[in-house]
């Protein structure tokens, strides 16, 4: 009996930790905030605990992309290593990973299985430096933009391609801070490219969908203003971070 339990799980940066519980606790759980040092000193095993969700943001900076210093804290701290070996391995629990969170699940192999995961040389952090060298002081909507685009829907309709599905997409197209054109543009250019490739095996094609239209823009803000959600107002990148 009683509510089922959830469980905040924080890192140094992490943010929209309130909202997700707040979240949480209109959904019905009895919710508790546990910070890494609670699991990694064993003040917290999760054995009680029905769903966790690691929320989003710039954990210990992100200074090593992709949240792979979050990953280090379960991996190398066997207590807090031993507590999430034990959550996954029960069979009444969920998760859920925003943003940062979700990349710390792919960092610990929670998220994605070996089909689908995309290759960190596709997608790592050093790779996309290349990839907008020399427009690191473009504005935001800028050269930078389109190239970043390019290269990570280049990736994206590869992985597509080579899973036979049929279309892919970005959830940038949905942010007002973006230039739609600019996304849309990519898109095409990305899936011009691959069927143009060797790649090329089902003519995955880019789904241009206008999230910003027919009242979505609309519900969105009704949401955030309602709920006092965290809103945040550049992608994410460094330099766009830098410009706010």
């Amino acid at each position: 009996g009683g509510s089922p339990k959830a469980a905040i799980i924080r890192e140094k940066g992490t943010n929209g930790e309130r909202e997700m519980a707040y979240s949480l606790y209109l959904a019905g759980f009895d919710v508790k905030d546990v910070m890494m040092t609670d699991l990694i000193t064993g003040r917290e095993t999760l054995d009680d605990i029905q769903m966790i969700v690691f929320c989003g943001g710039f954990s210990n900076s992100d200074v090593l992309g992709s949240a792979k210093g979050w990953a280090g804290a379960f991996l190398y701290n066997p207590k807090a290593k031993s507590a999430l070996d034990r959550f996954y391995a029960r069979p009444d629990t969920l998760s859920l990973g925003i943003c940062n969170g979700c990349q710390l699940m792919v960092e610990l192999g929670l998220l994605l299985n070996d089909e689908l995961r995309i290759t960190n040389y596709e997608l790592a952090h050093g790779k996309w430096l290349e990839a907008v060298k020399g427009l690191e002081n473009e504005p935001e909507r800028g050269k930078r933009c389109a190239a970043c685009f390019y290269h990570r829907l280049q990736a994206t309709a590869r992985k597509a391609e080579e899973l036979g599905i049929p279309f892919f997409a970005t959830t940038l197209a949905s942010s007002r801070w973006k230039n739609l054109e600019q996304i849309n543009e990519a898109g095409e250019k990305a899936e011009e490219a691959i069927h143009n490739s060797q790649f090329t095996i089902h003519n995955s094609q880019f789904w241009a969908q206008n999230w910003r239209k027919d009242g979505l823009q609309e519900r969105r803000n009704e949401l955030l203003k309602e709920y006092g959600f965290y809103n945040q107002t550049y992608c994410g990148c460094e330099f766009s971070r830098g410009e706010r």
